[in-house]
């Protein structure tokens, strides 16, 4: 079942092709004034749903759940922990008997799977702080055989977690239509694109491994598409681990329940997931299969720099301190370039990184480079300084977002040649499809 969840009490959202089964919350404690809403248009495909407040007391959020089921006809999400401190009265198929823990409590949870009152799902809600909370979760819920769970992850972990409802034996998903209401929900639009309802144990499964920031990284749709596009089983996830070892047990658990075909890489797991297989090297694509890591980010940069004509005696300012720097240091030095400087926010990281890979640091009197590659995520923000930095005649600016970043905007301004974080990861997505995706 699909839940599109709204905080905008718009009875005639428009919802295309939505399945047979598909329902809509509604959340009422997004509404200022609770005595102006229409009960009278609420239906059996609804739910309703209150989500405890401070400015709610008990006795009051008690009686907004009395008139939810007197006035309306719709299903009703019933706080677990409220409705047992008002002494557990009957509730019946139109309840979602609910828990929502910002911090994991495994006996609460427990107590709830063993719960043995009639209603129509069980509705276990968590914000994780780690990838093995959401997996003893999912545990608990294996064990407990119950057919009518809700499991919804909040977080860093949201995304991947509903994606994969189903592997996780959840009864449900819920996405929104508008706005998200909740850390780690998809929207509606995504759960069509990763055809969440259509994966199952011969899915080929593709994903990008890295921090937090995955969840939003572009790969998500260009895979997803070309999926959807040539109508094959199989589906690119998001993978935002905290460490080496929770990337590690991740891949480990989707291994266990799928074909992994490939994965992207990207910071800060491009030298330690090599490492982890005994492998001394920097890269961004992986075959678990084959256990064969390629990089495609060196491609990339050999195409920029060619296409910026940048020479051999040019001088170049590497910025950043990074997997992609000293991949970049390493290509530019085997390749002949002799003036090679580094620079960063953190200074003794770039004299450790230098004095590693024998080059040198910005000093005072470089006031002048030829290229300026920037691998860091310096111009992103409008609040980023880049009045520091050396001038330059050309640019390689590995960051990109929404906007344009301040690097780029300066280039534009002084007509100086550029590859931007976009261009950049076109250059290196070509080749990594090539490598992870055989269509």
């Amino acid at each position: 079942m699909i839940v599109i969840s709204t905080s905008v009490l718009d009875i005639d959202i428009p919802l295309p092709q939505l399945p047979s089964d598909a329902r809509v919350e509604y959340r009422l404690d997004y509404q200022s004034n609770l005595s102006l809403i229409p009960w009278e248009c609420f239906h059996a495909d609804h739910i309703l749903t209150y989500h405890i407040k401070d400015s709610l007391s008990i006795t009051q959020y008690q009686a907004l759940i009395d008139t939810c089921e007197r006035q309306t006809p719709a299903m009703i999400d019933i706080d677990y922990k409220l409705w047992q401190s008002g002494g557990n009265k009957p509730l019946g198929d139109r309840y979602i008997l609910s828990l929502h823990q910002d911090v994991l409590d495994i006996g609460s949870i427990s107590s709830l799977l063993n719960e043995t009152e009639d209603v129509r799902f069980v509705k276990i809600a968590i914000n994780a702080s780690t990838w093995s909370e959401v997996v003893d979760v999912h545990s608990l819920i294996a064990k407990s055989g119950r057919r009518d769970v809700i499991f919804s992850v909040m977080g860093r972990y949201g995304k991947l977690q509903r994606i994969l409802y189903r592997t996780f034996d959840s009864s449900a998903v819920y996405v929104y239509c508008g706005a998200p209401t909740a850390t780690g929900q998809i929207s509606l639009e995504e759960a069509n694109l990763y055809h969440i309802r259509s994966i199952d144990s011969e899915t080929m499964v593709y994903g990008i491994l890295g921090n937090e920031g995955v969840n939003s990284s572009k790969s998500l749709s260009r895979y997803n598409e070309v999926f959807r596009r040539e109508s094959q089983n199989a589906v690119y996830l998001p993978l935002p681990a905290q460490s080496i070892q929770e990337a590690q047990a991740m891949l480990f658990w989707l291994q266990e329940r799928f074909q992994v075909r490939g994965l992207s890489i990207t910071s800060p797991f491009k030298k330690e997931l090599p490492g982890s297989y005994g492998k001394s090297t920097i890269a961004n694509t992986f075959l678990p299969a084959a256990q064969q890591f390629y990089n495609t980010d060196v491609m990339a940069f050999t195409a920029a720099l060619k296409i910026l004509n940048v020479s051999v005696s040019d001088s170049v300012l590497i910025y950043g301190t990074g997997a992609c720097a000293e991949l970049f240091v390493l290509h530019l030095q085997a390749n002949g370039f002799g003036n090679i400087s580094v620079s960063g926010r953190d200074i003794s990281h770039v004299v450790e990184f230098c004095n590693a890979l024998g080059v040198r640091t910005l000093s005072a009197h470089n006031t002048r480079f030829d290229l300026l590659v920037n691998c860091s995520p310096l111009g992103k923000s409008p609040t980023n300084d880049i009045s520091k930095l050396p001038t330059f005649e050309k640019l390689i600016d590995l960051a990109y977002n929404a906007s344009i970043t301040k690097l780029v905007q300066l280039a534009q301004e002084q007509n100086i040649p550029y590859v931007d974080g976009s261009a950049f990861w076109e250059l290196q997505f070509v080749p990594q499809f090539t490598l992870l995706i055989q269509l």
